[in-house]
């Protein structure tokens, strides 16, 4: 049996709906198709005795004996789980501190079978804001590694140029342009997303992307992820405050979440801007209701 030593979280899924369930749980184990040949695998883990770590075993009908992985806590405040990732066939092993202002330890893991073994692929990690209405994606920093750190290894890790990941980030959001075509497509784009993946669009947002990103925090917005949207949106203004129609998004997600203070800001950002480019005629009803004081109603009918 290989028994390797590992300083970072792993984070494992499958494209099965099968057990998403975390070390913090009463079960033991989770199980799916992990490998791109479908071969069936299985998770087995428990806290040492000590509550040093994670003791992690892989069976898989592709390898002739098991992997197995010590996992140490990587803070003394980690709160240590493994889970699949749903809808992947990425595994995570999640040692973030949960206070308010804790560190976040979290590293995405993907069955390489020319190794026969789990490679990091993602590094998460940032600081809880202190704020509990801040969204924490903001804070998540995402960094793409290379070529293959199987659980054991403890780096120094390298990671993938700024150019690689534009590039990169580039080609998801043609994935999400292609997928606005059909509502049924657009659903299965957005059930789809990671949050790391949108953290990581957050931490690239640039002249050429901010449209796109826009609309892809509206179209969250419109199935149901409002808080992912206002993760974006923030980031949007922050870096291009003249986007005004990012403004009346962003107090979109804020009326959506019944953040309603929030929202009358941005509307009324929204409006004046639009007044001040002569364009009052395209100002949505909404906008304008809303941007006064105590108008707290539904959400419905966003556009753009």
């Amino acid at each position: 049996m290989r028994t390797l030593r590992i300083l970072a979280i792993l984070s494992l899924s499958s494209f099965s709906v099968y057990f998403p369930i975390s070390a913090k749980s009463q079960s033991n184990f989770f199980s799916g198709s992990f490998e791109e040949t479908g071969s069936f695998g299985k998770f087995t883990f428990q806290s040492t005795p000590n509550n040093s770590g994670l003791m992690i075993e892989y069976r898989s009908q592709s390898l002739k004996e098991p992997l197995s992985y010590y996992v140490e806590k990587f803070d003394e405040c980690s709160s240590m789980s493994i889970f699949p990732i749903h809808g992947t066939q990425q595994v995570a092993i999640d040692g973030s501190c949960i206070s308010r202002g804790g560190q976040i330890y979290r590293y995405v893991y993907q069955w390489i079978p020319e190794r026969e073994n789990w490679c990091l692929t993602r590094e998460i990690t940032g600081e809880r804001p202190e704020k509990l209405d801040s969204p924490p994606l903001r804070w998540q920093k995402v960094a793409r590694v290379k070529p293959c750190f199987p659980p054991g290894e403890r780096g120094p890790y390298t990671y993938e140029s700024p150019k690689i990941v534009r590039a990169a980030i580039a080609t998801e959001l043609r994935r999400f342009r292609s997928a606005i075509s059909t509502p049924k497509t657009l659903e299965m784009y957005l059930s789809s997303l990671l949050d790391y993946q949108i953290s990581e669009m957050i931490s690239n947002i640039t002249e050429e992307n901010v449209r796109d990103i826009n609309d892809l925090g509206y179209f969250l917005i419109r199935g149901g992820r409002s808080s992912d949207a206002r993760a974006i949106l923030e980031q949007i203004i922050e870096k291009f405050p003249e986007r005004t129609v990012a403004k009346l998004n962003l107090a979109d997600a804020y009326w959506s979440m019944e953040m309603f203070s929030h929202a009358e800001i941005f509307y009324a950002q929204y409006v004046s801007d639009m007044k001040a480019r002569k364009l009052e005629r395209k100002i949505p009803e909404r906008a304008i209701t809303r941007s006064m004081p105590t108008h707290h109603q539904p959400l419905n009918n966003i556009t753009h």
